[in-house]
């Protein structure tokens, strides 16, 4: 049994968004995967279902959400929507981003049913692909590490 999934697919259910146009990503991919249990949940949404939570600065279920920037080694990142509290209780906050292009985002991902939910997530490998990447944050260090050794033992 994965401990792991259940805040992740607490949060989905209760969030009010539409998950055929979501991706997930990040953390909340690795908790689904049984690797580490995630902080918050990351998704990729449409520009159009982004501006519309930003314009009305609430999800659908009405959870409030507020703009977040983030810069990291004097790089700044776009925007996300992000939910100050957790989405339920048992549940986690919700982190919005918007990719390039959902509809090849989309093609790129694994569809996954969990507890009865079908998501669209990034690939393990993307992901680890992502974080190599990436600052170098010791979080992501440890979470390449982490990918690796699953992908290890479930490939045998």
């Amino acid at each position: 049994m994965n401990r792991y999934i259940e805040p992740v697919t607490t949060t989905l259910e209760n969030c009010g968004l539409n998950l055929d146009q979501a991706i997930v990503f990040g953390g909340s991919v690795l908790a689904i995967h049984g690797i580490r249990k995630a902080n918050d949940v990351d998704l990729l949404v449409d520009l159009d279902v982004f501006k519309h939570i930003e314009q009305a600065s609430q999800l659908p279920n009405g959870q409030s959400v507020e703009i977040k920037e983030t810069r990291i080694r004097g790089v700044t990142y776009p925007p996300r929507l992000v939910t100050p509290d957790r989405v339920t209780p048992g549940g986690l906050r919700v982190d919005l981003s918007v990719p390039y292009d959902l509809e090849e985002e989309l093609a790129k991902t694994d569809q996954l049913t969990v507890d009865g939910l079908t998501l669209h997530c990034r690939t393990l490998a993307a992901i680890r692909k992502a974080k190599s990447c990436g600052t170098g944050r010791p979080k992501d260090l440890i979470d390449i590490w982490k990918i690796n050794r699953h992908l290890r033992s479930t490939s045998v």
